[in-house]
């Protein structure tokens, strides 16, 4: 009798103690959403989306999307106010919290812009800066060689399309402009290649045959080879710069010997091949020591 008022007592024990360790266990309230953190909230809010300098930036701005942002962000603003004298605090956090991410998306979208704008205008500054190197190597080439009045005609021309291009850029339209650098790089580069051969350079594509068209290739080979040393001549002054543009003209010396091979055995398919991968090693060459060469 005594073993089974003992078990029952432990029984009892054992009925007792869930409730207290249930409550032991039990997860605090959530604290809840004050009037003055909403308050507090909202006023910061407040000078962000329209008086802050992230405002006055996506105000002053172009982009509307970045605009419309901001708008529906002052509308939660508006909104998240009205919630809050009517006393429903969590709603009015709600809406500010979908006002701070808008803002911010605002904020974004016209830093983004500007960076792509700036990034535009900073690769335009530097491809015209390389035209200006390829315009000065023109004019020292054509007054070694005593050139005539062609040679003036195509610097003046030059000038000339330099000075529309950086035109067009300060009024914004970067994308005329670097088409314009192209054009006027191209003819640089045309006008120096004529000058090394001693002619005046016309050029048509339609081959009569694959040993025409290598012997053009190894031409436009041997006028890549020319822009490296009149491009790069004070680039290579720089040590790692010579270390880059050498491994480049390595592999572009051992292309045009594979590809002179090729030609000797009568394979000018093969060779033009080859003679391509070799110039694209001295466009790299030069591209990697800073200087811009379209193509």
């Amino acid at each position: 009798m005594k073993r089974k008022s003992l078990m029952a007592g432990v029984l009892a024990s054992l009925l007792i103690l869930p409730p207290v360790l249930a409550q032991e266990t039990k997860k605090p309230p959530q604290p809840t959403v004050s009037e003055e953190s909403v308050s507090s909230r909202l006023e910061n809010l407040q000078r962000l989306v329209r008086t802050s300098s992230g405002a006055r930036r996506v105000a002053a701005s172009d982009n509307s999307k970045a605009q419309d942002y901001q708008k529906q962000a002052d509308q939660k603003l508006v909104e998240a106010e009205k919630l809050l004298g009517q006393g429903d605090y969590e709603a009015a956090n709600r809406q500010l919290g979908e006002a701070t991410a808008l803002m911010f998306g605002a904020i974004r979208e016209v830093g983004a812009a500007k960076e792509i704008a700036q990034k535009q205008r900073n690769d335009f500054d530097a491809k015209a800066a390389s035209v200006d190197v390829l315009l000065k190597a023109l004019k020292r080439i054509a007054a070694e060689k005593a050139a005539g009045n062609e040679s003036s005609e195509t610097i003046t021309r030059v000038e000339q399309g330099l000075k529309q291009a950086q035109q067009l850029a300060s009024e914004g339209n970067l994308d005329a402009a670097r088409k314009q650098l192209d054009d006027v790089y191209y003819q640089s580069k045309v006008a120096i290649e004529g000058l090394r051969r001693g002619d005046t350079l016309v050029r048509s594509l339609n081959f009569a045959s694959k040993k025409d068209e290598y012997t053009y290739e190894l031409d436009r080979n041997d006028t890549h080879k020319m822009l490296v040393s009149v491009l790069l001549e004070e680039k290579m002054k720089s040590t790692n710069t010579r270390k880059m543009v050498d491994g480049f003209l390595a592999k572009a010396a051992e292309f045009r010997a594979q590809a002179e091979r090729k030609a000797a055995g009568g394979d000018y398919k093969q060779a033009v091949e080859l003679l391509e991968l070799s110039t694209k090693e001295l466009v790299r060459a030069i591209r990697g020591a800073g200087v811009y060469i379209p193509g």
